[in-house]
């Protein structure tokens, strides 16, 4: 019996420890965009070629289990890239918390990158008052946004954030009318920003029967957006997304 209870004994002790050291982390998509790579390491290596994922995506709001190995490091970073190529990068104690959660808070930025906020707010603010070559930050608009006058009406939209970046200026203009009038004055005004995940509602003025718009959102470091949107339909919410990104 002993030869026998040796072996079974043996091969019990070797099971424990590896479902001790093998541990089964959960990788939750808050980020808003669907997710096409996941790469783990061990804080204290390098970051290894084997995408998580494969030829899956994790799409918004989805869930995917993977397994890490916790017998000399409980603490990995994770590191994902959505479909626009944008990446996120997580540090976290995975015996502490074996559920990794992305959010738009974990976007690698290109602040970071270039250092300094500031910087980068600087020459938005400087962009802002030289203009483009375009003529949109240098022209003034055609209607007045302080106040009613004849043939006007207020619009009101609730804008939410969701580029990942601040956004410091919106302007519009009729759509279908961009060769014969100027985009309009920020509508936000000259001290508020629509910060990363915000909501913030504008009401501003538009002529009377006026349905169509196209909108010019300029964010930090010279990002700009477009979007046609139809302000008719009332109560709706604008999301500004990357997708909505001008390319360079």
């Amino acid at each position: 019996m002993k030869k026998i209870l040796l072996p079974l004994l043996l091969f019990v002790t070797t099971g424990f420890v590896f479902a001790q050291t093998n541990k089964s982390v959960t990788i939750k998509n808050s980020t808003g965009y669907d997710l096409a790579n996941v790469f783990t390491s061990a804080s204290s290596e390098d970051w290894n070629d084997i995408d998580q994922l494969g030829d899956d995506l994790l799409v918004n709001d989805g869930n995917k289990t993977i397994r890490v190995n916790t017998v000399t490091d409980c603490e990995w970073d994770f590191k994902a890239i959505d479909v626009d190529g944008d990446q996120y990068i997580k540090r976290q104690d995975v015996c502490e918390n074996a559920t990794v959660e992305f959010t738009m808070e974990d976007l690698v930025t290109e602040e970071v990158t270039d250092g300094g906020d500031a910087e980068a707010e600087g020459d938005g603010s400087g962009d802002e008052e030289e203009g483009d070559g375009s003529g949109d930050a240098e022209a003034e608009a055609d209607y007045d946004m302080d106040a009613p006058e004849e043939g006007l009406e207020a619009a009101t939209i609730t804008f939410e954030n969701k580029t990942g970046k601040e956004i410091m200026i919106i302007r519009w203009v009729i759509d279908g009318l961009q060769d014969e009038m100027d985009f309009s004055d920020d509508i936000l005004g000259e001290e508020n920003l629509l910060e990363i995940g915000e909501t913030e509602e504008v009401t501003f003025y538009v002529p009377s029967n006026t349905c169509e718009l196209v909108l010019l959102f300029e964010a930090e470091g010279e990002t700009r957006y477009r979007k046609e949107i139809n302000i008719c339909p009332i109560g709706e919410t604008v999301q500004i997304k990357r997708a909505d990104k001008l390319s360079d």
